[in-house]
């Protein structure tokens, strides 16, 4: 169970799609759970960012004779890949139940929910409180072992738990079972330039805390690591980075 959290605007859903991509891109089937996003609105993101595209400019149909070859020949990748599962609940009523009906009908290699603070937990019938919250994750934590499957959530931090560093293991909301549940925790920080946000490791069995930077650009359709602090004094530029989306 990997936990991503993150204030709200911070990218999140962006660094989960970039998971699901690296998933697929080698042979796995991933199922996505969406409660913000439509699947309409994921497609064209993951297809914006796979062409190297604006997915602004996708969206409005202003792509220009050369982005639409890239376009063309990144769906024509596609093709020959397996299953991206896209499962949409805009009404947030999903129960872990539901979760549940999807994995033995698709049977897919990995699980990931986009706001876990979403569903509505069967046991209590509430939503979004510290009791619901709580079964919702150690839920999850039993599903993940009893399929054998990974499974990645994101959920909401909140500001007032904020440490003097920024985002900690303490700051996820409504419950300190997703903490205590993951296997990792992950934090998306946003910095004081919007192309850029920090990935922090807060949390992890076997996994030192660590902290990087990630450069965003939406108009070249480019997610990428950076190697070292782009704001330090002997930042570069130029300088290479570990992997790009």
């Amino acid at each position: 169970m990997v936990t991503l959290t993150g204030l709200e605007k911070s990218n999140k859903t962006t660094t989960l799609l970039a998971i699901t991509r690296a998933m697929h891109a080698v042979g796995a089937r991933p199922l996505l759970f969406s409660f913000e996003m439509s699947a309409m609105e994921i497609s064209e993101r993951l297809d914006a960012f796979l062409a190297g595209i604006s997915q602004r400019k996708l969206r409005a149909g202003e792509l220009n004779e050369l982005e639409w070859k890239r376009l063309e020949k990144a769906m024509r990748k596609l093709e020959g890949m397996g299953d991206y599962i896209i499962a949409e609940d805009p009404s947030a009523r999903m129960t872990l139940d539901n979760v549940q009906a999807k994995i033995d009908e698709y049977k897919p290699d990995a699980v990931i929910i986009d706001g876990a603070y979403f569903f509505v937990d069967a046991v209590s019938g509430e939503q979004q409180t510290p009791l619901a919250m709580t079964n919702i994750s150690r839920g999850i934590k039993r599903m993940a072992a009893r399929n054998g499957l990974p499974f990645v959530v994101t959920t909401q931090a909140l500001r007032s738990k904020l440490g003097s560093n920024g985002l900690n293991s303490g700051s996820m909301g409504y419950t300190s079972a997703f903490a205590q549940d993951a296997t990792l925790a992950l934090g998306v920080e946003q910095t004081d330039d919007p192309m850029y946000y920090k990935l922090k490791v807060l949390a992890g069995r076997n996994v030192p805390k660590d902290e990087w930077f990630v450069k965003l650009d939406w108009e070249s359709g480019s997610l990428i690591e950076q190697q070292g602090d782009p704001f330090g004094e002997e930042a570069d530029d130029d300088a290479p980075a570990y992997a790009g989306w």
